[in-house]
């Protein structure tokens, strides 16, 4: 009944709404409600812009569901128009919690002059996200970040008294290449950080190198997305480095070698939750179109003699991103399929050589998350060359290194047919008839 819900008190609407915003898909009901009525639009107004992404042009016209996002269909510069916007309106400064600016469609950074007084007005901002964008080079996934030196000075120095001035409990620099380490030593509150590496140099202006002491910060989440060289993970033992990795709870890596995980720091004592995403490696075994064996990778650099988690007393749960993929001779016509990989072969291996039976030093996850994406139009009758690599992971996770190890199997990007033909296949019944397995289609 219309205007029925004037009735209602807005503590009862507002709780209506925390459970909506909690829920898949939906932004476009939250919009509906902010044209709805007036009152409705005062109550769903915070919701819907407590997240904004600053695009340099209109995305599109996808519905997806996502952060409010702030268009400039003027291509130079998103943060003026939205400037712009809370200059008329500077109430609704208040409600954003969580800014992005994503690098793969910024190139107005270069010659920015509005965030210096943009982000001074978002009084509430506790997420400040600077996200890069993946390409494909040599038919590979390949992180993109600009670097922090092309940036306009102007730029910079707004981003840097963002990060002195707002207490920001979660950082994303994953767009950003050689992020200089002593900004981020301003963070007092922060929590949550996500970086793509770090610039080496810690010189300060006045020539003295910033010490933290026994002043370190705690952060409970840190994701590192270009886990490069074994020598990069020095730098959290540098008395510059400004957190206190003992106290960690959640590491999240993109490795460019699976052997760079062997070398990951050994003060993480406290960590709980290990997530592995792997779409940089080029470890997968690939196929030729007719299910013949063209490349398989040896994970040689990790035939060691010690697991590489064996210092991680408290984890509890490790969890690999993984994909299988499908390369075509015209990126525009995916049907026509060159070659198709897997992960599977890689992962057994990594399990088998991480984690040993009977080993005082052995240290094993109670719970073990395998995320296994399809790419688009991944072609069900593929599946059967898989079988043999289910059944050698279904054999890895029943010995006894994993007696008693729960494991969650998440399969992505098939269809509903796909996911059938998929269980049909001996080789995944193998794996899913072993005990301890849960399977999750997402």
């Amino acid at each position: 009944m219309p205007g029925s819900h004037r009735d209602l008190p807005t503590e009862l609407l507002q709780t209506i709404f925390d459970i909506l915003v909690s829920t898949p898909d939906s932004l476009p009901t939250l919009k509906a409600f902010s044209c709805a009525s007036s009152r409705l639009c005062s109550i769903s107004q915070p919701y819907l812009l407590r997240n904004v992404v600053l695009h340099q042009s209109h995305p599109g016209t996808s519905n997806a569901p996502g952060p409010t996002d702030c268009h400039d269909h003027l291509p130079h510069n998103p943060a003026n128009h939205f400037l712009q916007a809370l200059l008329l309106s500077p109430y609704i400064a208040s409600y954003i919690q969580g800014l992005t600016l994503p690098m793969n469609t910024s190139q107005w950074l270069d010659d920015d002059t509005s965030l210096s007084q943009l982000l001074p007005l978002l009084v509430n901002l506790q997420r400040l996200s600077i996200t890069g964008g993946n390409v494909w080079i040599s038919r590979k996934p390949t992180h993109v970040a600009k670097l922090w030196t092309t940036f306009s000075a102007e730029a910079r120095e707004a981003l840097g008294m963002a990060l002195k001035v707002h207490c920001l409990s979660e950082v994303d620099l994953t767009g950003i290449e050689l992020f200089p380490l002593s900004l981020l030593g301003y963070c007092h509150m922060l929590q949550r950080l996500s970086v793509a590496n770090f610039e080496v140099a810690e010189e300060r202006s006045d020539g003295m190198v910033l010490r933290y002491g026994n002043t370190k910060r705690q952060l409970e989440y840190l994701h590192i997305e270009e886990a490069g060289m074994p020598n990069e993970y020095l730098i959290f033992g540098s008395p510059s480095w400004p957190f206190d990795l003992s106290s960690l709870h959640t590491l999240s890596i993109s490795p460019r070698k699976v052997a760079n995980l062997c070398h990951l720091p050994r003060n993480l004592t406290s960590l709980q939750h290990l997530q592995i995403h792997t779409s940089q490696l080029g470890t997968d075994t690939v196929y030729d179109q007719r299910g013949y064996l063209l490349r398989h990778h040896r994970l040689i650099g990790l035939s060691l003699t010690e697991s590489p988690f064996q210092h991680f007393y408290a984890l509890q749960s490790l969890t690999i991103d993984a994909n299988f993929r499908i390369a075509s001779f015209d990126s525009n016509n995916p049907l026509l399929i060159d070659c198709f990989s897997s992960p599977l072969s890689w992962i057994t291996e990594f399990l088998n050589l991480s984690f040993k039976p009977n080993s005082e030093q052995s240290v094993s996850p109670r719970k073990l998350i395998l995320k296994l994406v399809f790419s688009p139009h991944f072609p069900n009758e593929f599946f059967p060359y898989f079988d043999g690599g289910w059944r050698r992971l279904a054999r890895c996770l029943d010995s006894e290194a994993f007696e008693g190890l729960e494991v969650e199997l998440r399969v992505g990007g098939l269809s509903g047919k796909g996911v059938k033909v998929l269980r049909g296949n001996v080789g995944f019944q193998e794996l899913v008839g072993t005990e301890g397995v849960v399977i999750l289609s997402e």
